[in-house]
């Protein structure tokens, strides 16, 4: 609802300003235009003030880190807490290559809120099981999810992502 409003304040303070530029004498034009361009500055400002305060106000944590039985991914589960918002998880997948380096890093799961993802069971080559809970406190296990990496690009298919309980 407000940003609604936050464009219909800015669009007029545009054309205020713009006619404040056409109709008034000088000085008075720059002056009037001056004051009307102060509340989309103001509205601006606000806005990057926010999203600035929101971006400091997240802490990423990784919750676990392992390597697959033969070595040629690394699994890692990350919470991303925010301030005001339900904590959102990320279960990365980093190809490992012949010398030790990284390689591509994929995501297969998301979610926000829950479910929270526990563990993760490889099958060769490139199978991974989800298996997760849905971050109560009795930990209730939800149905594990199936994702394949495919093709040069190791595309995951399907890519997992959830809302608060719920696959989108």
């Amino acid at each position: 609802m407000l940003l609604p409003a936050a464009l219909l304040v800015i669009a007029g303070s545009l054309l205020l300003a713009w006619l404040a530029g056409r109709r008034l004498p000088r000085p008075w034009n720059r002056i009037g235009a001056g004051i009307a361009l102060l509340p989309p500055v103001a509205i601006v400002a606000a806005f990057a003030a926010g999203l600035v305060s929101g971006w400091l106000g997240c802490t990423e944590r990784t919750l676990w880190r392992s390597p697959t039985g033969d070595g040629r991914f690394v699994l890692q589960a990350d919470a991303i807490a925010c301030e005001g918002a339900a904590t959102s998880y990320n279960l990365l997948v980093e190809e490992v290559k012949a010398d030790g380096s990284g390689g591509r890093v994929r995501a297969i799961w998301r979610s926000r809120g829950s479910p929270v993802p526990v563990a993760v069971d490889y099958e060769p080559p490139a199978s991974f099981t989800v298996r997760a809970h849905d971050g109560s406190a009795t930990e209730t296990p939800v149905p594990p999810a199936r994702v394949t990496l495919e093709g040069s690009g190791l595309t995951p298919t399907p890519m997992w992502s959830f809302d608060r309980g719920k696959p989108i």
